[in-house]
C-alpha cells in the first residue's frame, strides 16, 4: 500500500509541471517609469492605486479641513473600486501583481504623514495632483499605443475617476 502511494506521489510530481500552465510575475516597476503598456502598464497602475490609498489614509488624523478629509475618502473609495476593476482585468491572464505600495511611496508617505494642518494639506494635494497627472499621462499611452483590448478598456474606465481627482484636488490646492 505505502509503495503505491509513493509512485503515485512520484507520477503526480513529475506530471504536474507538465500540464501546469506558466504564470508570468510582472515586476512593479519605477512609479516614475515613461510609457508602461499593457501588463506592464497593469502593475503600475496597481502600484500608484495603492500609494493614493496609503496617501488617503494619513487624512483623516493629519487635515484639517474637512472638505481634504471628504475628498480622500472619496479618492480612497475610487482607488480602491479601481483596484478591483485591475483585479478583474488581469484576472485570467497568466500574471501576478504584486500588492502593496512599494518601498520608495511607502518612504514618502512616512514623510508626508509627519506634517499636520495646512502643511500636511498641502504636500498630500502637491502629491496627488503629481501623481495623478503621470496617471493620466500612462492610461491616455495605454489607449493610444496598448496592444491588449481589455488593458485599454480599464485604462479608459479609470481615466474618467483620475481625471476628477486630479481637478478636486487641483480646486482644494487653491
Amino acid at each position: 500500500m505505502m509503495i503505491r502511494i509513493l509512485i503515485a506521489l512520484a507520477a503526480l510530481y513529475f506530471a504536474v509541471p507538465a500540464y501546469a500552465e506558466e504564470t508570468k510575475a510582472v515586476e512593479r516597476r519605477d512609479f516614475d517609469k515613461k510609457n508602461p503598456l499593457d501588463n506592464e502598464f497593469l502593475a503600475v497602475a496597481a502600484e500608484c492605486c495603492n500609494c493614493q490609498c496609503s496617501m488617503a489614509e494619513l487624512v483623516e488624523k493629519r487635515a484639517s479641513r474637512q472638505e481634504v478629509k471628504d475628498f480622500a475618502k472619496k479618492m480612497d473609495e475610487d482607488h480602491k473600486a479601481i483596484l478591483k476593476d485591475l483585479a478583474a482585468t488581469i484576472k485570467d491572464r497568466k500574471i501576478a501583481i504584486v500588492v502593496g505600495t512599494s518601498k520608495k511611496d511607502k518612504e514618502r508617505c512616512k514623510e508626508v504623514g509627519k506634517l499636520e494642518g495646512k502643511e500636511f494639506e498641502e504636500a498630500f494635494l502637491k502629491n496627488v495632483v503629481t501623481d495623478h497627472e503621470k496617471v493620466i499621462a500612462m492610461c491616455e499611452n495605454q489607449i493610444k499605443n496598448g496592444k491588449d483590448e481589455r488593458v485599454t478598456e480599464f485604462a479608459t474606465a479609470a481615466l474618467k475617476k483620475l481625471r476628477e481627482h486630479l481637478k478636486e484636488a487641483k480646486k482644494l490646492q487653491s
